[in-house]
């Protein structure tokens, strides 16, 4: 392979610790299952930013897949939380909405979420966004910048 070719979707999704943050049970089990079908075997689930927090306290993980819109801490308080802790600032992070919120977007986006997501999706789609999240992160691990070109 290439230093600058995509890296073949098993090996981006595999391997990372997932947690996912959602209100609502049947979508965190929804989720953290299709996050297990896509090749993730470390995935966590919990109900809202306040445990999401406690747990990022406890085990690393590498990708958070948080709602937007939960009590009593949001998924852009949450963001804002991982961004400024220096012990989590470079988590990965993917923001879930039911409705598309554009103001939420942009302050997701001022607050450097990696890629967001509409409810309600299919698995093709949430496998799609994270590709996106994890090529990067991928490539960066293997000595290769954003744009293809090995480090120097």
């Amino acid at each position: 392979m290439s230093a600058d070719a995509a890296p073949p979707p098993a090996a981006t999704l595999r391997g990372p610790a997932v947690l996912v943050v959602d209100d609502h049970a049947l979508m965190r089990d929804l989720i953290a299952g299709i996050c297990k079908s896509l090749g993730f075997p470390d995935v966590d689930t919990c109900a809202d930013g306040a445990e999401a927090l406690r747990m990022l306290r406890r085990k690393s993980y590498r990708l958070i897949l948080a709602d937007l819109q939960m009590e009593p801490v949001t998924g852009l308080e949450l963001l804002q939380a991982v961004r400024t802790d220096e012990a989590l600032k470079d988590v990965l992070f993917l923001i879930m909405t039911a409705r598309l919120d554009m103001e939420a977007v942009v302050s997701a986006r001022e607050l450097g979420v990696d890629n967001y997501l509409i409810k309600p999706f299919t698995r093709d789609q949430l496998k799609g966004k994270l590709l996106a999240v994890l090529a990067p992160d991928f490539k960066r691990r293997r000595g290769v910048s954003a744009r293809g070109a090995p480090r120097t």
